[in-house]
């Protein structure tokens, strides 16, 4: 019986403790602006918005600058950012409310997850919650580890799967190679071109992309 007791306390204390990360911020650019983001909304150079990788579509996060204390709440709407070490990307209007750069360490606060009162298991629903930002060394080794895999390049990722197919078939045209769905976990929707072995022709194949598509970025293959 003590065993349970304590079995439950810890479980309890992951979920709260779970709410809490700390990463580097990435800052939106102005390219983004128009773009439609993984909620179905046009990016916008004013609102209060963020992106997760796992968080649901509007979840409502508190974004903390801990070297002067200064936070604010936004509401996520979009995916990403897909780079090591970093868990949110926010407009640049809340980046300078905040005095933060692109790669500075902020903390995170889940405020409300997006499901109303429905209760949510954090430790399931957000892997990456609890995860510290990594150290050079740690980033190495995972590049090292995963050198073998396959890859591709995101060119945007979606909260539906509707909204994904959508996407492909207005913009499939655009590309001379195929472009396809992958879901690596709960609502997200990737949009992916191509598949390569080595970076240098995945990077051959960027230079065909139309300007509208400069910003997608190579992505490993699960």
């Amino acid at each position: 019986m003590k065993e349970l007791i304590l079995f439950f306390l810890f479980s309890f204390s992951f979920l709260v403790s779970a709410q809490n990360q700390e990463g580097k911020v990435s800052v939106y650019s102005d390219e983004h602006v128009g773009r439609t983001l993984a909620s179905g909304d046009r990016f916008s150079k004013s609102e209060n918005w963020a992106s997760h990788e796992q968080l649901p579509i509007n979840s409502i996060i508190e974004i903390k600058n801990p070297k002067n204390g200064q936070k604010l709440k936004l509401s996520i709407k979009d995916r990403g950012p897909y780079k090591i070490g970093f868990i949110t990307q926010i407009p640049a209007h809340i980046a300078k409310q905040l005095n933060v750069k692109d790669g500075d360490l902020v903390k995170l606060k889940l405020i409300q997850s997006g499901k109303g009162n429905q209760k949510i298991n954090y430790q399931s629903l957000v892997s990456s919650f609890n995860n510290h930002y990594q150290s050079k060394k740690q980033v190495s080794q995972k590049h090292k580890s995963s050198s073998n895999s396959e890859l591709t390049w995101q060119i945007a990722s979606f909260s539906d799967r509707k909204n994904a197919k959508d996407f492909i078939k207005k913009h499939q045209k655009n590309f001379k190679i195929n472009l396809y769905i992958i879901n690596p976990s709960e609502s997200i929707y990737k949009i992916c071109a191509g598949k390569f072995s080595k970076r240098e022709k995945a990077n051959q194949v960027k230079t065909s992309f139309k300007k509208e598509y400069q910003s997608a970025f190579i992505y490993k293959l699960p």
